[in-house]
């Protein structure tokens, strides 16, 4: 809804509107309809028991800041934020996405001797600098990109280039993913790679490619470290 609200006000040539429309009126019932659905989304902006909260927050509540400046949808943005924060392990660099892992191959249920990260987080990064920029807490931003850092480690695996076959825009190391790293929370050090939605440990699943692609892209916008840019160019080859 707010994807549709957004082409209203931003794109307004991009959808056709029947001359028996108003369109101040349809801008007007899609905002109510909006509030109406995203009320449940703003009560989980204090949720620590998820690192999601990225996923659940941004796409509906940024939209309502940018578009009409509500401030409780911004301040819903700082909430969530920090909340993501509290599941930081600073000794890891790393943020705990799964307190637990348990299913038919693997059990992982020692949240002292384990810290679980998976490929998707990447994309919860934004949240964390969208925060830190609008309200000034630098020490959010060290959090997503030290996150974004680890994983390049934890993560990536090389894989051969091949550019003989056409004109590349990007000549850089390919890389495929794992979807899961388990990492000793004290040191930081990968203790093992396995997957949980993939096909087996060694697999590289495809959706938790396509977040790596987008996530490094978005915390290479927000930092202008080139090393998430051509990380995310390599998984995109």
């Amino acid at each position: 809804m707010y994807a549709i609200l957004e082409r209203l006000v931003r794109y307004p040539g991009s959808i056709h509107v029947p001359a028996w429309i108003d369109r101040q009126q349809l801008h007007s019932q899609l905002i109510d309809l909006c509030h109406e659905w995203d009320q449940a989304i703003r009560k989980m902006d204090c949720r620590t028991d998820t690192h999601d909260i990225g996923f659940i927050i941004m796409p509906a509540l940024r939209m309502d800041w940018e578009l009409h400046g509500n401030r409780s949808s911004l301040t819903s943005i700082n909430s969530a934020a920090r909340s993501l924060a509290t599941r930081h392990v600073p000794s890891a660099r790393a943020i705990r996405i799964w307190d637990l892992l348990k299913k038919k191959d693997v059990e992982i249920l020692s949240m002292e001797d384990n810290a679980i990260v998976i490929t998707d987080s990447l994309c919860n990064l934004d949240l964390l600098y969208y925060a830190a920029h609008h309200a000034q807490d630098h020490v959010l931003a060290e959090i997503a990109t030290a996150h974004a850092e680890t994983l390049l480690r934890s993560h990536l695996r090389r894989e051969p280039t091949n550019v003989s076959s056409y004109a590349a825009a990007y000549l850089g190391q390919w890389y495929s993913t794992y979807h899961v790293a388990n990492l000793d929370p004290h040191t930081g050090s990968i203790k093992e790679r396995l997957t949980a939605q993939g096909y087996h440990r060694d697999s590289t699943w495809s959706r938790g490619q396509a977040w790596g692609i987008l996530g490094y892209a978005e915390t290479y916008t927000w930092t202008k470290d080139e090393r998430f840019l051509w990380t995310a160019c390599g998984l995109a080859e």
